[in-house]
């Protein structure tokens, strides 16, 4: 049979093609990676597998990279900048006397389906090519490509001598182990991935399970996930196969905070709601974070989210701005110096001029318990004019009506055990204490009282349960004392009054006197006859709530202070420390110079006997608040 004839039968059957055969096979080729339809892994594989085959059959065959590590050896350097330049690389190769090339040529037809070219270059000029169509896995590709190069170069694939053997298909040829199915569980973490094997969608929700039949052999599987970073991966199923995955969040983190808070972010233009927010997820990518209120200026930032990352962007925008001109003038038109507050901020004093922001409501001007209060209405860069008249007269005459005066003197400060059996470690030691003169109020804050610093401006509005004396929600609750309020809303009312919270050691003394008693009547025993409180397991002496104030006149100090004990723990003005008694003769204390936690005096209305004791201490965070808390005020004399 003629070689045209043996063509003809092998295209029949593979549609196989070679041109005429090198009559003499190069001592030394360049075997360069394939080009075409193939990986670089595959790539490298079949230039491998052809490299070595010729090997075996006594030429020196070099692929890229034994090329480059032959190089190295010989500290030839230009390899190196080559990388996979083959015609770079065919030019290194010639310095070593390496003139011939087996290229490879490489075309996908179909899923498994390829077409081979292989072709003999020398310098540059093609001598032989070889051409074939398979259909196999890709991974086969390398020994069909071998047995390619061996034709190519006139070489025999098997040994010269022919041998009697059986021919045709035989038992035990076939293999039906590809088409044997596993049962596969696919699961992400987090759950919720689409799952796809080979392209085909398997799953959408890996979260509701998701065990599939999955013929044996490699498959390329890929889980996403909205917000995650797509995986995919070549995987070999058999038995007991299974794909657990940990998908990558593709999103960041952003957080923005602003002075002041509850100001307006837009993120690109778009409204992310008002600052803080907090831990908001986002896709990552440049964004423009901007901040703005009625009464500030738009301030922001430009950053880069990274995938992963959390980013803080904390903003202080300026505010829109307006003045006030101030002066104040008592009843005569005395000019005075006095306090300037604007929605119960001191800003400073009268007279003078002060920034205010344009969203201001009201100013405030005080001087001792005289005060005056007005609107406030400004456009950004004015400056208006405010004159306060206050009446210092008529001030003085109801501070004094609703005030008691304390004398200066000593006074005994701390629990006496001589007198009381339930002294607490902080109330102790026993110790004296001087104070100058000072005014306290005969009476706890009323809720009435509370309202008109409210509707005034500076005092905010609480919230309000049950048991909260709210007269927005409980206009007969007017007489009781305020509560739920915390000690910062409790300065803020006796600032608008003029005046201040009491230090511990003028509400003890205003309590208990300069002979050591008790309780603020003296030492007998509490009841509901004297005080507000718990008795019999009956909260408010069995109204379980608050009371007027001043309804429990046997319960008054000897100089008609009331409520001293029971209705409503007092905030003061000390913070807490524990130690804050080790020390005697002590002159006007105010207390730790710092803490956590603020003093409330006097018990209340859910307290027994034994927590009615004028020195008995309660410590509670300054920004919490309760039912059992309200307050008094104090002034000092000049």
């Amino acid at each position: 049979m003629t070689l045209r004839h043996l063509c003809g039968l092998l295209v029949a059957l593979s549609v196989y093609s070679v041109t005429a055969a090198a009559a003499e096979p190069p001592q030394k080729v360049y075997v360069p990676n394939p080009t075409g339809d193939v990986s670089a892994k595959i790539g490298s594989v079949i230039a491998s597998d052809v490299s070595a085959v010729l090997m075996e059959h006594g030429i020196q065959a070099f692929t890229y990279a034994n090329l480059a590590e032959q190089l190295k050896q010989e500290e030839y350097k230009e390899v190196l900048q080559c990388k996979a330049d083959d015609r770079c690389v065919d030019e290194v190769a010639a310095g070593f006397g390496v003139a011939t090339r087996v290229f490879t040529q490489v075309t996908m037809l179909g899923k498994d389906s390829y077409h081979l070219e292989l072709s003999l270059e020398t310098k540059g000029r093609l001598k032989n090519k070889v051409t074939r169509k398979s259909k196999v896995a890709e991974e086969a590709l390398g020994g069909i490509a071998s047995r390619m190069a061996l034709e190519l170069l006139g070489l025999k694939a098997g040994a010269d001598d022919f041998e009697e053997e059986a021919i045709g298909v035989r038992a035990g040829d076939w293999n039906p182990a590809g088409s044997a199915k596993y049962i596969v569980d696919f699961r992400s973490t987090p759950p919720g991935a689409v799952v796809t094997v080979d392209g085909h969608l398997l799953c959408q929700d890996t979260s509701k399970g998701c065990r599939k039949m999955i013929a044996g052999g490699t498959h390329r599987v890929t889980m996403q996930k909205e917000k995650h970073v797509r995986r995919s991966e070549s995987v070999a199923i058999s038995a007991d196969a299974s794909v657990e995955w940990i998908l990558e969040a593709d999103v960041g983190w952003l957080t923005v905070t602003s002075a002041p808070p509850n100001l307006l972010v837009a993120i690109n233009d778009e409204n992310a709601g008002r600052t803080p927010v907090k831990h908001l997820e986002m896709a990552p990518g440049k964004y423009e974070v901007m901040v703005s209120g009625p009464c500030h200026h738009e301030q922001g930032r430009k950053i880069v989210l990274e995938r992963g990352e959390s980013e803080v962007v904390e903003v202080q925008p300026v505010p829109r701005q307006a003045a006030v001109n101030v002066s104040a003038v008592d009843e005569n038109g005395n000019a005075l110096r006095a306090d300037v507050y604007v929605d119960g901020t001191k800003l400073g004093t009268a007279p003078g001029v002060h920034k205010v922001s344009i969203c201001a409501k009201r100013i405030a001007v005080r001087k001792d318990a005289a005060s005056w209060t007005g609107p406030v209405s400004v456009d950004e860069k004015q400056v208006v004019d405010v004159t306060a008249v206050l009446d210092i007269a008529r001030a003085k005459a109801e501070a004094t009506g609703n005030m008691v005066l304390i004398p200066a003197g000593k006074f005994m400060m701390g629990c006496n055990e001589e007198e009381d059996s339930d002294c607490g470690d902080d109330e102790e030691p026993y110790h004296d204490v001087y104070l100058d003169a000072y005014l306290i109020d005969k009476r706890e804050v009323t809720a009435g009282d509370y309202m008109e610093c409210v509707e005034d401006g500076p005092c905010d509005r609480l919230e309000t349960t049950s048991k909260c004396n709210n007269p927005k929600y409980y206009r007969d609750r007017n007489d009781h004392p305020i509560n739920c309020v915390d000690w910062y809303a409790a300065q803020a009312y006796c600032q608008w009054k003029g005046q201040r919270l009491p230090t511990e050691a003028e509400w003890e003394k205003a309590a208990r006197g300069t002979d050591g008693r008790k309780y603020p009547w003296g030492n007998d025993w509490a009841g509901c006859h004297r005080a507000i409180m718990r008795a019999f397991g009956d909260d408010g002496c069995g109204f379980f709530t608050t009371s007027p104030v001043c309804t429990k006149s046997a319960g008054n100090t000897p100089n008609g202070i009331c409520d001293m004990a029971g209705n409503v723990w007092e905030w003061v003005s000390d913070w807490y420390s524990a130690e804050v008694y080790d020390s005697d003769g002590r002159t006007n204390p105010t207390g730790a110079e710092s803490g956590s936690e603020k003093v409330l005096r006097g018990g209340c209305w859910s307290s027994d006997p034994r927590f009615l004791g004028v020195s008995r201490r309660l410590k509670k965070a300054p920004d919490s608040s309760s039912e059992f808390r309200g307050f008094r005020c104090a002034r000092s004399v000049d």
